[in-house]
């Protein structure tokens, strides 16, 4: 601390993070056959066979007595994974960071921020994986984030403060371990190739191969040797130019005002823009056509960038946010044997994916909407949220507190429910048979209405032991707080009511002394 046109109370500091961590990734170690090729569904109106699923699929988790053939047409492959599934990652984080609290005067004050941090094999830099991913990948040392904020004190009651900076994220588990794994795991993918009997015997009575064989029988590996396996990919680490931490700048501006001598309001406006957010384009072995903007048939092997492989995903960073809120806020601390709280936000949150790749660089000119990188409203996006809390000192140790939760229903993403694109990729299925798009994150939730109620008796027992007994009662009302169905072609759950919250409690002690 010191004394320079105005206090100065400085601090600096700095830390080192060391993760390791074994990760069981049982990688489609049983097997994976998803059914979201076009045709009717079983057990639906015009369907393929007129089996209810439940006699299809008599115990949900015993697949031994699925009727899986009857599903064989609506399979495009199966994808199993071979190899050691026990994971083992490393990776280090250092910081460096240093503020200032600079009291200009009695009723100005600025904070002035600098951090610094480095991420050192966050993103399994010393993994390669040819033709996707090299090995010695440089570390991302460059973080510089300034920041600065400010109180301004109107008289004795009203602050006003504000503030804005840069902020880094840490990478995430997912970012290391696929491509990790992927150097000692490999998944093999049949093609369905007509077969009535695909979904049940999709190998055609071949016993499955060892690790080390599959290795060999790859076409990649043995130059498209007859019955030579292709190999699926999952999120093997983007090229460095698109793979960063993620990153936000943040800013907000708002006021305080006391009320008495125990409540007060507050309101604020915030802002928040994020870039390099975590992402996955789910297939890069496509090619695409810039007449149509779309892409070509991934069954086409010979239109593929690689074509003696699979579905390849790719982890990038190139997902984009923007976030914009007004935050509200009333306080009444604890005086006459009660307190309470409210706050509302209005907000609304943007964002986009990361447009498609075909192979290791991004499609050069514009492709159909659906296929990624439309900015539009996100899936959580919640306009309005509102919240009532208060604790009531009833007496003679019996306490009272409740809490009231009101919101509006979340954006939803809806589908067709397959693959019309043939793109082998899980999340591209908006396009509809009549060549229609749904539109992005079109549905809207249901609000949501939830009240908590919690009791409370203190028991002393002498000297300075005391026990309470606790009762607490969530969703005390039981009001039904549902999503919908969002797959369109689901004609038995597309919009509605599924995954209903319902009325719970609990009761408790604690012992004091």
């Amino acid at each position: 601390s010191y004394d320079a046109a105005g206090r100065h109370d400085m601090r600096a500091g700095g830390e080192f993070l060391r993760r390791h961590q074994i990760q069981a990734n049982c990688r489609q170690c049983m097997g994976a056959v998803p059914a979201n090729q076009r045709g009717p569904r079983p057990g639906l109106p015009g369907s393929l066979v007129s089996t209810p699923l439940p006699t299809l699929f008599p115990h949900a988790f015993n697949a031994d007595t699925w009727n899986l053939a009857a599903i064989s047409p609506l399979l495009c492959t199966y994808s199993i994974g071979l190899g050691d599934f026990d994971v083992h990652m490393v990776s280090q984080k250092a910081g460096l960071w240093a503020q200032d609290d600079w009291q200009i005067t009695n009723n100005l004050t600025l904070n002035l921020g600098l951090r610094w941090d480095g991420a050192f094999n966050a993103f399994a830099n010393d993994i390669a994986l040819p033709p996707f991913q090299e090995a010695g990948r440089p570390n991302e040392i460059d973080n510089i984030q300034p920041r600065i904020g400010f109180a301004w004190k109107l008289g004795e009651r009203t602050v006003v403060r504000g503030g804005t900076g840069l902020y880094y994220g840490d990478a995430l588990g997912a970012d290391q371990s696929f491509a990790t794994g992927n150097a000692q795991i490999v998944v093999i993918q049949y093609a369905n190739d007509g077969r009535p009997d695909f979904a049940a015997n999709p190998t055609n009575g071949q016993p499955l191969p060892t690790y080390d064989q599959a290795l060999r029988r790859f076409c990649y590996a043995n130059g498209n040797l007859p019955g030579c396996l292709i190999r699926d990919l999952q999120e093997f680490v983007g090229p460095f130019e698109f793979v960063n931490l993620p990153r936000t700048f943040q800013a907000s501006i708002g006021f305080q005002r006391q009320v008495g001598d125990t409540m007060s309001f507050e309101a604020d406006y915030v802002y928040s823009k994020g870039r390099d957010e975590k992402d996955v384009v789910e297939n890069i072995n496509l090619s695409y056509n810039a007449a149509t903007g779309a892409n070509n048939p991934s069954s086409n092997r010979a239109l593929r960038p690689y074509p003696d492989w699979g579905v390849v995903s790719m982890n990038t960073h190139l997902a984009r946010s923007a976030y914009h809120a007004l935050q509200t806020g009333f306080q009444k601390r604890f005086a006459n044997r009660w307190q309470g709280s409210a706050t509302y936000t209005i907000s609304g949150l943007w964002n986009a994916d990361t447009p498609p790749f075909s192979g290791l660089e991004p499609v050069p000119f514009a492709t159909v909407p659906d296929l990624g990188g439309e900015w539009g409203l996100s899936s959580d996006d919640q306009r309005h949220r509102a919240v009532f809390s208060g604790i009531w000192e009833v007496g003679r140790g019996f306490q009272v507190s409740a809490l009231q939760f009101f919101a509006a229903g979340l954006r939803l993403s809806s589908s067709w429910g397959s693959d019309l694109r043939q793109t082998g990729a899980a999340n591209s299925q908006r396009l509809r048979p009549d060549g229609s798009i749904i539109p992005r994150n079109s549905l809207l939730a249901p609000s949501q209405n939830r009240t908590d109620l919690r009791v409370q008796q203190r028991i002393r027992l002498g000297g300075r032991f005391s026990i309470d007994g606790i009762a607490e009662v969530f969703n005390m009302f039981n009001v039904h707080n549902y999503g919908i169905g969002t797959v369109e072609s689901n004609l038995l759950q597309y919009l509605q009511p599924i995954s209903a919250q319902t009325r719970t409690a609990q009761i408790g002690f604690r012992l004091q002394f």
